[in-house]
């Protein structure tokens, strides 16, 4: 039967090795390491990874939505996972996530990691139960090749839209991403939040250099603070607002899209601007 392969693999000391693997493909995971990579690393490349990471992710809920394939039922999951179940998410992020970070880094030894985390996240889903391996591979080669579109065709941005005001830009990329949000198939409850935090993330980011000017604490103990209040008021607004908006009338798309857009503000603009009167920015 189909996946039954799978339980001879399994055994009690390899089960939470790849249960930490998977969570590096966990939307926990990343709203951890990116805004920890945009406060304290290099601003710019976490700004166009946050960027990339949520395209693909668009991409595959569309992606999921068109092919609309159940997830393995004739084996047991051992983690928790909804929606359908090709191609896979997890792997699709992590091959965008981890190829373009050692692209941009430079480094032989880095790329060797990258290419074990992909392949650790991937072979993680099929352990797990929650994907076929064709969900994997197909997903993990949709997220390369993603990367490999947005080098070759928005790195530098192009000429025509550095030219733009940021207001053109803002009201480009709210519009654009509404109509993705609101058209495209698997939508829109399948990218209500990833649709929220793009707008928001995006046209945050624009304007923070502008308005606010944050620049990453030089010592440890202030990058410390800023890594504690930062993520502290993210995931205080992660469940905070999922609590107070379940007494709105927005219904569980609008709620997410409205939370998320919170979270994204927060990430791009409101935690530098807080950070910066708390006196913890080195500017």
């Amino acid at each position: 039967m189909e996946m039954e392969w799978v339980l001879g693999l399994r055994h009690e000391v390899l089960t939470p090795v790849f249960l930490a693997l998977t969570f590096l493909g966990d939307p926990t995971f990343f709203l951890v390491v990116l805004p920890l990579g945009f406060w304290l690393g290099r601003r710019d490349l976490f700004y166009r990874l946050t960027l990339l990471l949520l395209a693909t992710a668009f991409l595959n809920a569309v992606l999921k939505g068109l092919f609309q394939i159940p997830r393995p039922t004739t084996i047991v999951h051992l983690a928790e996972a909804d929606g359908w179940s090709f191609p896979s998410g997890h792997a699709q992020i992590a091959a965008a996530m981890w190829i373009y970070l050692a692209w941009e880094l430079r480094r032989r030894w880095f790329w060797a990691v990258a290419v074990a985390l992909v392949a650790g996240v991937s072979a993680s889903r099929v352990y797990l139960g929650v994907h076929r391996p064709v969900d994997i591979l197909v997903g993990a080669t949709v997220g390369v090749v993603t990367v490999l579109l947005v080098r070759a065709w928005l790195e530098p941005a192009p000429s025509w839209w550095e030219s733009l005001s940021v207001a053109k830009r803002s009201v480009a990329i709210a519009a654009g991403t509404l109509a993705a949000f609101l058209l495209l198939p698997g939508g829109p409850w399948g990218v209500s939040r990833l649709a929220g935090f793009m707008i928001v993330f995006w046209i945050g980011a624009l304007y923070e250099p502008r308005h606010v000017g944050y620049v990453r604490p030089e010592s440890p103990g202030r990058g410390l603070a800023v890594a504690w209040v930062g993520l502290a008021v993210a995931f205080g607004l992660r469940y905070g607002l999922k609590a107070a908006l379940g007494y709105v009338p927005l219904g569980e798309v609008g709620s997410d899209f409205v939370r998320y857009a919170v979270i994204g503000g927060w990430i791009a603009y409101a935690g530098p601007w807080l950070f910066r009167r708390l006196g913890l920015s080195a500017a």
